[in-house]
């Protein structure tokens, strides 16, 4: 009987702190029959870290995505040609470790009245890579209250007011 014999993906290896949309690889299936047209069903998406967009393996959420956590996670795909045949291969996606830039998702509060010190938190990921973060505002070095990978707390002493600031964080390796 003619059928699906393998499923081969070009690259198994992805780097933490890519951006979401990234390609990992293309896959190709090997089947008995050529020219065959096969659909590709993503079994096990490594809860939710990646995608199918056609024969492409996408990243789909990169904050699932960290060398420190997991060096690799396990998707499985299923290939059914047009005789319904189908063919499960379970693949290892290996996280290489990076230098990567802290991230931030969410700053709140985002305004303040003039005259106040409020209590500042910023939410995102790889704030302690390599060592205690650094914030500024506009510039300036700004003290941090606590801080853990994912969150930075600090209270607006400066008198500043009320306008538009630039937040800039960085982590312990400095980038």
């Amino acid at each position: 009987r003619l059928m699906i014999t393998d499923i081969t993906l070009s690259n198994d290896t992805i780097a933490e702190g890519v951006a979401n949309g990234t390609t990992v690889g293309s896959f190709t299936v090997i089947d008995d029959v050529t020219p065959q047209t096969h659909t590709l069903v993503l079994l096990d998406d490594a809860d939710g870290r990646f995608k199918l967009d056609g024969n492409l393996l996408i990243v789909r959420d990169t904050t699932k995505i960290d060398y420190e956590t997991d060096i690799s996670h396990n998707i499985t795909l299923r290939a059914t040609d047009e005789s319904d045949d189908e063919f499960d291969k379970v693949f290892i996606i290996n996280v290489t470790d990076s230098t990567i830039a802290a991230v931030i998702f969410t700053i709140d509060p985002k305004t303040s009245k003039e005259g106040t010190n409020p209590v500042i938190t910023i939410t995102g990921q790889h704030f302690s890579e390599g060592g205690e973060p650094t914030v500024r505002i506009n510039g300036e070095p700004i003290a941090i209250n606590s801080y853990t990978d994912s969150e930075i707390t600090f209270v607006l002493f400066e008198d500043l007011p009320a306008s538009v600031y630039n937040v800039t964080v960085f982590n312990g390796i400095g980038l």
